[in-house]
């Protein structure tokens, strides 16, 4: 469905590092990328894959679109920057930015459905840095054909109702692309695998849906844990 997270990179200036970390802390299995940049994820629900040579400290989100085409062109109308289509035997894709934030619009070949998982160690939920609310909640309204539960423009969250894994806009994070929550079983040992394994790991916080911390990995890319609560 367009709006969805289809697809997600992980910046690594040492795959093989990346590969060494991203397999112990969520034992994920790893393959070599067909272009030897890097790793492909095999073992999430969503798509995934550890990739060296690109910049960036967080990991690059791509939403689908029923036409990416279009769905560039009207980035554009609306004030972002997109960049030149890529045509692969996976699907469509754009990198695009929007007031500072860089995301990406990736329509996959098939119909494959895209499913809130509840599989440990997915991308189970982001946020995306914004703005002015108003502004930003009508562009990806107009792009990704997003819906919002509340209509109070002031909140500093705005929780999106219609997309896969669940997700938001968030107006207190400076970051250039949106944060990814990965999901965890027992949030405190996987922040002491994360502090094992040389990377750093923040401040706990419990909210309704669980317990989250912002982390970084041994190479200083940030990623967030998150423990669900029952029901999400």
């Amino acid at each position: 469905m367009s709006g969805d997270l289809t697809y997600f990179w992980i910046p690594s200036p040492d795959p093989e590092a990346g590969r060494r970390f991203y397999s112990e802390l969520f034992g994920w299995t790893l393959t070599p990328r067909p272009g030897g940049d890097g790793f492909g994820i095999e073992s999430t629900s969503g798509y995934g894959g550890i990739v060296g040579g690109r910049d960036g400290n967080r990991p690059y989100l791509y939403f689908s679109a029923d036409d990416v085409e279009d769905a560039a062109a009207a980035v554009r109308e609306l004030g972002g920057h997109h960049g030149d289509l890529s045509v692969f035997d996976e699907g469509v894709s754009v990198d695009c930015q929007y007031d500072g934030v860089h995301f990406g619009i990736f329509r996959a070949a098939g119909e494959a459905e895209v499913v809130a998982s509840e599989r440990w160690s997915d991308l189970g939920y982001f946020t995306v840095p914004i703005g002015d609310p108003a502004e930003a909640r009508a562009f990806y309204a107009d792009i990704l054909g997003w819906e919002y539960a509340s209509d109070d423009m002031d909140a500093p969250y705005h929780h999106v109702v219609n997309c896969a894994p669940p997700g938001g806009l968030y107006a207190e994070d400076d970051g250039d692309r949106p944060r990814s929550y990965f999901r965890v079983e027992h949030i405190q040992a996987a922040l002491q695998k994360v502090r094992d394994l040389g990377g750093t790991a923040g401040t706990l916080v419990e909210s309704p849906t669980g317990a989250s911390a912002d982390c970084s990995d041994d190479q200083g890319i940030e990623l967030s844990l998150w423990q669900p609560a029952a029901g999400y």
